[in-house]
């Protein structure tokens, strides 16, 4: 399975123009949540969904579903 890091995340992140605020906002956490996810070797596999929604231009987390 691949795995999905951090620098990477941080290198999508710059090349999308986002910065770390924006990514908090969308993912309900603190900008401080993302700096240490973008150091972190390997993220969480919810974390990877939520980011590859993020990307797409879904929503990263399912309170943000329209019911």
């Amino acid at each position: 399975m691949n795995t999905f890091s951090g620098a990477e995340m941080k290198a999508l992140r710059k090349r999308l123009g986002a910065k770390q605020v924006d990514l908090a906002r969308a993912f309900g956490v603190k900008p401080l949540t993302i700096l240490r996810w973008e150091k972190a070797p390997n993220l969480p596999k919810l974390v990877r969904l939520a980011l590859t929604a993020w990307v797409h231009g879904l929503p990263a987390w399912p309170d943000e579903y329209e019911s």
